[in-house]
């Protein structure tokens, strides 16, 4: 398979900012300096995320930008904040269809200024449902997610299930397989029929939402291994990088980051423990979990895999190879 020479992913769309991280070997960060300094624009945070996946193979340059964020007004302000370029985008692809990672697509879209390939998996426009425990429902959240209105801002929409090649050493999972025993959605939606839970309307059956349009991305740099990102981890951290060893055939990780899905409410230790067990068997350079990974998922992999785990933060880039 072909391998990039590096790859630059800068998060641009976070949960969390942290002006007091230093940086470190391979890691830029937007500190103390920079959020105090009154010629610069502060970062903003909200509970989303978007990724800058920039690579870098034989002297050229592609952008690939990984889920929009829950709003266009954060992504469009830190795009400006670092100095980055719309423009430069050759490519988007969108993780699942849950708004916190499609919502700034709308409003960001005039920004890019040309048509735009956008991946995605068929699933994601389907009506989604969130049922909470105390009985409020967030009635079909994804419908910003419209092909025809997306379409008049650009959008030039890929739809696929399978991996598709995105940028050279670049490719999507497609649907990824729920091979273990731990991972994957919990069944709190089957056992309580049509109590709490996320559901999808299925040629017009309302039933328990799996993600099953969830996709990552998996990227190969020359001499340092796979780089694999999630966007919720609904089909399990693990599950996802065995599938971008699968297509690859690479086997060593350099780096796994994005959203590992084991901060949600009721999410059981066991199933946070076994992930880590399973990270430290991996063997993973770099570990970030983000986003909906929850405090104890980040704690526990900070204890357990020390040299390996980094603190995320809004305009944090982490570099792999040479760029």
């Amino acid at each position: 398979m072909l391998a990039a020479d590096g790859v630059r992913i800068t998060i641009l769309v976070e949960n969390w900012i942290d002006i007091l991280i230093p940086g470190s070997e391979g890691i830029s960060r937007r500190g103390l300096v920079f959020h105090f300094d009154p010629k610069e624009q502060t970062l903003l945070a909200e509970n989303g995320l978007s990724l800058l996946i920039e690579t870098f193979t034989g002297g050229k340059r592609s952008c690939v930008l990984f889920d929009s964020g829950l709003t266009a007004d954060v992504i469009r302000h830190n795009f400006a904040a670092l100095r980055l370029d719309p423009r430069d985008i050759d490519h988007i692809v969108i993780s699942h269809g849950h708004l916190d990672h499609h919502g700034g697509l709308n409003g960001f879209l005039p920004s890019i200024g040309h048509p735009v390939p956008i991946l995605v998996h068929p699933d994601a426009f389907l009506p989604r449902y969130a049922v909470m425990g105390t009985g409020e429902v967030a009635a079909y959240y994804n419908q910003p997610l419209d092909q025809e209105e997306l379409k008049a801002l650009g959008a030039r929409f890929v739809l696929a299930r399978d991996p598709v090649v995105v940028a050279p050493a670049v490719w999507s999972t497609g649907e990824i397989p729920r091979e273990n025993d731990f991972e994957g959605p919990g069944t709190e939606g089957k056992a309580l029929a049509y109590g709490p839970g996320i559901y999808q309307l299925v040629d017009g059956r309302y039933v328990y939402d799996e993600v099953m349009d969830e996709v990552g991305l998996a990227i190969n740099v020359a001499g340092e291994g796979l780089v694999v990102i999630t966007g919720c981890g609904h089909a399990g951290v693990i599950n996802t990088v065995r599938r971008a060893q699968g297509i690859t055939g690479v086997e060593e990780l350099a780096l796994v980051m994005g959203g590992f899905h084991l901060g949600f409410p009721g999410t059981p230790d066991e199933k946070i423990d076994k992930t880590v067990d399973a990270l430290r068997t991996l063997g993973a350079k770099r570990i970030a979990p983000m986003h909906c990974s929850g405090f104890k998922c980040m704690a526990d992999v900070a204890r357990a895999l020390p040299n390996a785990f980094f603190q995320y933060a809004v305009g944090t880039s982490i570099t792999v190879g040479r760029v």
